[in-house]
């Protein structure tokens, strides 16, 4: 099983002005461009031949409109989660249908769980012991 992990840069982190002049002013400004950059990105994602595919930073219409029709076309099934507090943009995971079956879905908020883990220690009780902390909240939040 290949699995691939894939942070996108999301154009709206992408289109801004720091992004153009600080962080990426060395890339011309045409190659910046959502357009031109998801298709290199799929191409590149394919090549890998991966069975899974987790996507960071996923703009929520580059998933509907051209992620999951191209995954579709080779294949994979695809889910969207948008970031907590930003409709537009999360992650994405896509998997090769003829190999997976979804089973269940479940979206969990990594912040609220380490804050729920943060709020819950004490000086005298170390975060991650085993009658609770963090093995028994992951157990909890996965539903085992």
């Amino acid at each position: 099983v290949r699995v691939m992990s894939y942070n996108l840069l999301a154009s709206a982190y992408a289109d801004t002005e720091v992004a153009r002049t600080q962080l990426f002013g060395y890339v011309p400004r045409w190659a910046m461009h959502t357009e031109y950059r998801k298709q290199l990105q799929l191409q590149e994602i394919l090549g890998f031949q991966p069975d899974i595919v987790c996507l960071q930073e996923l703009d929520m219409r580059a998933f509907e409109t051209y992620f999951q029709p191209h995954f579709a076309d080779h294949g994979f099934e695809g889910l969207f989660s948008g970031k907590l507090g930003s409709g537009q943009e999360g992650e994405g995971i896509f998997f090769r249908s003829s190999k997976f079956t979804l089973a269940a879905q479940r979206t969990l908020s990594l912040r609220s769980f380490f804050s729920s883990l943060s709020s819950e220690s004490t000086d005298d009780q170390p975060v991650g012991g085993e009658a609770g902390g963090t093995r028994g909240k992951m157990r909890e939040l996965l539903g085992r």
